[in-house]
């Protein structure tokens, strides 16, 4: 399972195989197998989500450094307000 999130080069993921057991004994190699596969599968079909993680600020500063606090912000796309 981790191979199949590293393929699709993934982070932060969570995939989860259930096997009900009564079925088929694959072996350890056809576990491996069947639960790779079964990951790639789902990972490869469902919507990737990119996550962006913010920090709202809120600043304190003199008039005079306000002009290089929204220079700082922009270059980094940081969205101001106020």
């Amino acid at each position: 399972i981790l191979n199949a999130i590293k393929s699709e080069e993934l982070s932060d993921t969570l995939c989860m195989v259930v096997r009900y057991s009564g079925g088929i004994k694959l072996g350890a190699g056809g576990l491996i197998r069947a639960y790779g596969s079964a990951a790639r599968g789902v990972l490869r079909s469902a919507p990737t989500v990119i996550h962006i993680p913010t920090v709202r600020l809120r600043l304190v500063i003199n008039t005079q450094y306000s002009g290089s606090v929204y220079a700082l912000a922009a270059r980094f796309n940081g969205v101001t307000s106020g």
